[in-house]
């Protein structure tokens, strides 16, 4: 009877542990379901991203593209979209896109659209953007999306017309002669474009002055001929020069006459010549004449110590330049065409 009584209280005992075990279990479960429930929607909530799309329309007037982008926030929180490191709201997101600006908030699954202007040119354009979403204690995440548009065939603006090249400003022309007396220059500045100003150094102390009674030719073959009046020569004295003393003679306007001005020979004499058109230097080369007796017709004891004016010798006409800059060389011949750049030979 007693091995009877306790096997009885062991099976009551198994038996009460094992539907306390299972009521335990069957409260537990609905307390896990429900405990579950905001933890699976808090993870759809928190399926979080942005979509970026593009699309271009060509304007053939304008030679441009405009393109249309497109960010849509693909969560169900608000967002707002981020800009460059530093930027302050208003901002815009990028500085070639209108219509998106820094810290723009964007509604659960709003799209906002921005517009961007480029050439015709441009082969393709590229547009990232960032939201960012932040929960109520701060935390915050950001993702980014990109598109890329790629640009096909619009009209291009046509190169521009280059810029006409500026008219050549007519020149004026100096005519170098010498005479067993002078060493004399011709300014003619009847042909030229602007006012010239012609500077006159001498090596050494020499007498100058205006002269008169010169005059040139030119033929179709750039032959120059210097013409001698009777009683040609320095009409008026006007002291010495040197080269601490040039003379400057000028401004002679467009259009003036030719005018004569000339130096007392001197076995030797050197003249450097330089011009000015309007004020601005002109660059010449070998601009340095010398006074010689050779291919003159002067008696031997009067070389450069005054006697009759004979102009003889060559009539070597050297055509230089594309713009009929004339340089007659020998017989004491000189025409030297005032051009930029031009080579000025004695």
């Amino acid at each position: 009877m007693n091995h009877t009584s306790h096997t009885r209280r062991l099976l009551a005992g198994g038996a009460s542990l094992a539907i306390g075990t299972f009521a335990a279990l069957a409260f537990a479960a609905p307390a896990s379901a429900q405990d579950a429930a905001p933890y699976t929607a808090e993870e759809v909530l928190n399926e979080r991203g942005v979509t970026v799309t593009g699309s271009a329309e060509c304007d053939p007037e304008k030679y441009t593209w405009t393109v249309t982008w497109t960010v849509t926030n693909d969560s169900a929180e608000t967002a707002t979209i981020v800009g460059p490191e530093g930027s302050q709201p208003g901002d815009p997101v990028d500085p070639d896109i209108t219509g998106l600006h820094h810290n723009d908030a964007f509604q659960p699954n709003e799209a906002k659209d921005g517009s961007q202007t480029v050439d015709s040119g441009v082969p393709s354009v590229t547009f990232e953007a960032t939201l960012r979403w932040a929960d109520e204690v701060g935390v915050e995440e950001f993702q980014t999306g990109s598109a890329t548009v790629e640009l096909g065939d619009c009209p291009r603006k046509p190169d521009p017309e280059p810029e006409p090249e500026p008219e050549p400003v007519a020149e004026p022309t100096i005519v170098v002669f010498s005479t067993c007396d002078l060493l004399g220059f011709i300014i003619d500045n009847s042909q030229g474009g602007g006012a010239a100003t012609v500077t006159f150094t001498p090596d050494r102390t020499v007498t100058h002055g205006h002269a008169s009674g010169f005059s040139y030719t030119v033929d179709g073959d750039n032959n120059v001929e210097i013409v001698i009046e009777e009683g040609a020569g320095i009409h008026e004295v006007l002291g010495d020069a040197d080269g601490e003393n040039p003379v400057v003679l000028g401004p002679f306007p467009a259009g003036a006459d030719p005018h004569t001005h000339a130096f007392e020979s001197a076995d030797g004499l050197t003249v450097t010549v330089e011009l000015a058109i309007d004020g601005e230097p002109v660059e010449l080369k070998d601009n340095v004449t010398t006074w010689t007796a050779e291919g003159l017709d002067c008696p031997p004891d009067d070389e450069g110590e005054g006697g009759e004016l004979p102009v003889t010798g060559s009539s070597t006409t050297l055509f230089v330049g594309g713009a009929g800059a004339l340089l007659v060389l020998g017989g004491g011949l000189y025409l030297i065409a005032r051009r930029r750049r031009v080579t000025f030979t004695a």
